[in-house]
């Protein structure tokens, strides 16, 4: 986006509508906004300038002025047809020939830049060149394309600009996976990223396992299906992701508690919820509270054990119940409890974590069931290095001068457009 801001000094006058005249000479969507000192209040004695404010952003769309043939062209009258570029072959001209003979006077043409590993028009290998098998010469070709299109068939030509729709093997994302989806950007994707490693290079181990590679039936994918559940998922510890760490939070609470510091009772904050009571609350209250006030990172999915305790706020509710580490100096009993708490917090976020995974299971065996076995699906055959177990979620960038200079691991989530 770009801003052009104009500096415009008025004469104020009371007897007219302040206007001011700006040209707009090219075509597009535009937005724009006034900043403006207003006058200050009348008074017989000075005053202050009042501060400078803005209106609101205002947006108008400017029409292009076409011409074909040296005649207007008024945008009521186009007549649009799209074509597919890729499938236009060589002879361009036959098919540009026949849209101009039935009638129409714009060709709209889907992206013409080189195309990426998934040959589609949309997932570019390069959006600042042409595809070399229809123009090698480039902007020249274009040109000369766009000149006969309307001398010789009367048509305008049309075509979509996708900048965002760049191609897994792009040159460009190999210096740029910041613009993609990753676990820097993107922490949330940790767990998916470890999990569609994992599940790589379990594909690739079949044999190892005793596993088929080549799938003819339903019990060869429940087999790969159990080793999925019982190596791939086993091994990760997916859970952690979702759990609190009770030992660790539990610890941390004990050492708050032992040294008195315990936010809640040494501010005389409140707002937590009071623990007037809280010695005679039934365990259920007690772990809720703990979820209210003292649950931290519950806002999203992120590193292992992103859900964590509060430890000088979960010391207030150990200090409620036994008293200050002064009164009732026994870590060990105020161990017991917190980590009993904590486990009951935990309760929900297993459960979480199952639902999470019944999904996981089932589209991952009806994904590979529809590859592999279904009579309406490929049939990709055996599972292989080219044609592995599943097809990752993420790009994952080569390794050369470029990327090893980059933070890893480098990868960039395939779907949202990065493809």
């Amino acid at each position: 986006m770009t801003w052009l801001t104009l500096l415009i000094r008025l004469k104020p006058d009371f007897n007219r509508t302040i206007e001011i005249d700006i040209p707009v000479v090219l075509a597009g969507a535009f937005a724009f906004f006034t900043t403006f000192t207003p006058l200050p209040e009348f008074a017989t004695t000075p005053v202050l300038c009042p501060a400078p404010t803005r209106t609101p952003t205002h947006y108008i769309d400017v029409e292009p002025k076409l011409t074909l043939q040296t005649s207007p062209l008024p945008l009521d009258s186009l007549a649009i047809i799209s074509v597919i570029s890729k499938f236009m072959g060589q002879d361009w001209d036959k098919h540009l020939s026949g849209i101009g003979q039935r009638g129409y006077n714009m060709v709209h043409f889907t992206p013409l830049a080189p195309r990426g590993d998934s040959n589609s028009p949309y997932s570019l290998y390069d959006q600042l060149s042409f595809d070399e098998e229809f123009f090698p010469n480039g902007e020249e070709d274009i040109a000369e394309m766009i000149s006969k299109m309307e001398s010789e068939y009367g048509l305008l030509g049309l075509t979509d600009v996708v900048w965002n729709h760049t191609a897994n093997n792009s040159k460009w994302l190999e210096a740029h996976p910041e613009a993609g989806y990753n676990i820097e950007t993107a922490p949330w994707l940790e767990s998916a990223y470890e999990l569609d490693t994992a599940l790589l290079k379990f594909g690739g181990d079949l044999q190892k396992y005793g596993l088929p590679t080549t799938l003819t039936s339903n019990d060869d994918l429940s087999q790969v299906m159990d080793g999925v559940k019982n190596t791939v998922i086993s091994d990760l510890r997916l859970w952690e992701y979702y759990v609190v760490n009770v030992e660790r939070d539990s610890k941390a609470t004990v050492h708050a508690w032992r040294e008195g510091n315990d936010t809640l009772l040494s501010t005389g904050d409140s707002s937590s919820g009071s623990l007037d009571q809280a010695k005679d609350w039934p365990q259920k209250k007690k772990t809720e509270w703990i979820i209210s006030n003292a649950l931290a990172g519950n806002d999203r999915l992120g590193e292992r054990f992103r859900r964590q305790v509060k430890p000088q706020i979960a010391a207030a509710l150990i200090d409620a119940q036994f008293g200050s580490f002064s009164t009732f100096p026994d870590e060990s009993q105020a161990y017991a409890a917190i980590y009993s708490y904590l486990s009951d917090v935990n309760v929900q976020f297993y459960r979480e974590y199952n639902a999470e995974l019944n999904v996981i299971m089932e589209q991952l065996s009806n994904r590979i069931a529809y590859m592999r076995l279904a009579d309406d699906g490929p049939k990709l055959g055996p599972i292989s290095e080219s044609s592995p177990l599943i097809e990752s979620y993420f790009t994952r960038l080569p390794v050369n001068e470029v990327t090893k200079a980059l933070h890893s691991p480098i990868m960039v989530g395939s779907g949202l457009r990065m493809r």
